[in-house]
């Protein structure tokens, strides 16, 4: 068997780990957004303010966004969306305290182009330069088609800041179950909705549509900071949280399970990571690969690289770490009222 080449641009994001050599405890933002209308040392400091952010609050590693509307331009390639001096230089020995990944952020409205981002179709070589590509669906039609087709994803974006309080499009367990089967997660962005109240309605909403489609199966949930703009501005790091205070409102007022609160920013980041260099380096040796919790020696959560389920029941007996807090419903004045008031 001839091995897979490791695709063009891909060795300066293998060494973006900051000389970090574990990452299993720490947590993971897959959505930090490229500064936008910025000079070119403007969009540096930035870029450091944030790294120094998520590093001093629990973070291991971040992605940066480059965001394509349809089909791909040859200046979409990755050395020039995201050059890595965007970070080497503002470091000593080129070497951030987290890893930098960098990430393919597709917005689709016709359904014709999402069989251009299918695995060994005409754009993979452009799409394996990234080290995560995720897609955006802005209508039905393409929602369906990207959770049956759109292999080469490794994530399903939910943005619910395009019309009014719910999605686009209705998440239908087929659909759902299609991402689910072929290892793929589901995104939620957070920052939209802590900056602006009218949208704090709405991610209640696509949350509560994401569960109840997912009824039975155990999907990889993952939420990044998102779009940071605020009356026509960058806050920069203002809209970040530390992986606590995220735990907390999926919790308690996005209404998950303490489970997959706790997975979404940590484990889950993780696995949809591992399944990225899984599809781009053709790795199907290794099907399983234990996940650990900061602070604990003993494995707690096993995940499997074939069906993509994250088990808090590892092969082997292991004594019971924790007792399960129990859940809480929040009200609906809950909801509005205590959203941010962490």
């Amino acid at each position: 068997m001839t091995r897979r080449k490791r695709p063009r641009g891909s060795r300066g994001a293998r060494s973006n780990d900051g000389g970090n050599g574990s990452l299993s405890n720490g947590a993971s933002d897959l959505m930090v957004m490229l500064p936008q209308g910025s000079s070119n040392i403007k969009t540096k400091l930035q870029i450091k303010e944030i790294i120094n952010r998520l590093s001093s609050t629990g973070y291991s590693q971040m992605a940066l966004v480059h965001t394509i509307y349809g089909r791909p331009r040859p200046e979409d390639s990755v050395e020039t969306a995201i050059p890595v001096s965007l970070w080497t230089s503002s470091f000593k020995d080129g070497k951030p305290p987290i890893r930098i990944l960098r990430r393919l952020h597709i917005v689709l409205e016709n359904s014709a182009d999402v069989d251009l981002y299918v695995k060994n179709g005409p754009n993979e070589s452009m799409i394996c330069e990234y080290d995560l590509v995720s897609v955006s669906p802005r209508n039905e039609a393409v929602f369906q088609a990207v959770c049956t087709s759109a292999t080469a994803a490794d994530i399903v974006s939910l943005d619910y800041t395009i019309r009014g309080i719910r999605l686009p499009y209705k998440i239908r367990p087929p659909d759902a179950k299609a991402v689910i089967d072929r290892q793929a997660a589901f995104e939620i962005p957070l920052a939209p909705a802590l900056l602006h109240a009218k949208l704090r309605k709405a991610i209640v909403q696509t949350s509560r549509e994401l569960q109840r489609s997912c009824l039975g199966l155990k999907p990889i949930i993952i939420v990044g900071s998102g779009d940071r703009t605020f009356e026509e501005s960058d806050v920069g790091t203002m809209a970040f949280r530390m992986p606590g205070d995220i735990s907390n409102l999926l919790s308690t007022v996005l209404q998950f399970d303490d489970k997959v609160s706790q997975q979404a920013i940590k484990a889950s980041g993780r696995a949809v990571v591992q399944r990225a260099e899984n599809r781009r380096f053709g790795k199907t040796d290794v099907s399983k690969v234990f996940i650990h919790v900061e602070g604990e020696d003993s494995p707690l959560s096993l995940l499997d690289k074939k069906t993509g389920d994250v088990s808090t029941e590892p092969p082997i007996k292991v004594q019971k770490l924790a007792e399960k807090k129990p859940e809480t419903e929040a009200s609906d004045e809950e909801v509005q009222d205590g959203f941010i008031q962490f």
